[in-house]
């Protein structure tokens, strides 16, 4: 399983993207999913949330497999 994370925490917008941009990609043997996330709060935060998406998705796609 492979997971990454990018985005934008703050405190400024970056490149077009709003604060608490973040995008959630996921790679198995099953396949490629991507998300894009809208999170809120200061830039600790939107980190702390990231991460908390990441190992939730990844958690339910090991359980389901």
């Amino acid at each position: 399983m492979g997971v990454g994370l990018t985005g934008v925490a703050g405190p400024q917008p970056h490149g077009g993207h709003p604060v608490g941009t973040v995008y959630l990609g996921l790679a198995g043997p099953g396949g490629v999913e991507v998300a894009e996330l809208g999170l809120a709060g200061s830039r600790w935060d939107i980190r702390l949330a990231a991460v908390h998406h990441a190992i939730g998705r990844l958690h339910a796609l090991v359980e389901a497999s």
